[in-house]
């Protein structure tokens, strides 16, 4: 199985190459079909492994408790992400890219707009650095290369918009 796959993106090429003929509309339809398959094996798979474990934690509970005659203790809470890592340093293109965009369609909803400072906020505020001292240029050029997902908002200094609804919108309207 693969384990990175991005089929948001992959739709997003598909739309974009696509035009309004109704062979062009079935084809949107058959591809969503055949992703939302591909995703729902992902889910199932991550179901099985995820009884799996809760099987042997609950044999292994049940025999700390024959043995010792008492139930196993609860794990003690852990501490909280920030406190084991202070800052995680993205070094790759791809790692920066992918954090961006991801942060953007997090704190956005299709059609609103946000800055460039909030997706540098949000990152901050999870312990992510892109490891570059002009964090919010950076980010800024990234997200004005996601023509299909954000569009700069002229006069407004690293302001955007979400723009991944627009394609389907466009082809519904016409």
């Amino acid at each position: 199985m693969e384990h990175s796959r991005d089929w948001k993106q992959e739709l997003r090429v598909q739309l974009d190459n696509t035009g309004n003929k109704k062979e062009d509309l079935l084809k949107i339809i058959h591809v969503c079909e055949e992703y939302s398959q591909q995703v729902r094996e992902y889910i199932n798979w991550i179901s099985g492994q995820v009884a799996y474990i809760d099987g042997i934690k609950k044999q292994y509970e049940q025999l700390y408790n024959i043995r010792f005659d008492e139930p196993p203790p609860k794990l003690t809470p852990q501490l909280p992400l920030e406190q084991i890592t202070k800052e995680v340093v993205l070094t790759t293109k791809e790692q920066k890219r992918d954090a961006i965009k991801n942060t953007a369609l997090a704190i956005s909803q299709p059609d609103s707009e946000f800055l460039a400072n909030d997706v540098f906020e949000n990152l901050t505020k999870r312990g992510i650095s892109l490891g570059v001292t002009k964090s919010q240029n950076v980010i800024t050029t990234i997200l004005a290369s996601f023509k299909t997902d954000f569009a700069k908002i002229p006069g407004r200094k690293g302001a955007f918009k979400n723009i991944t609804n627009q394609k389907v919108k466009e082809v519904v309207n016409k």
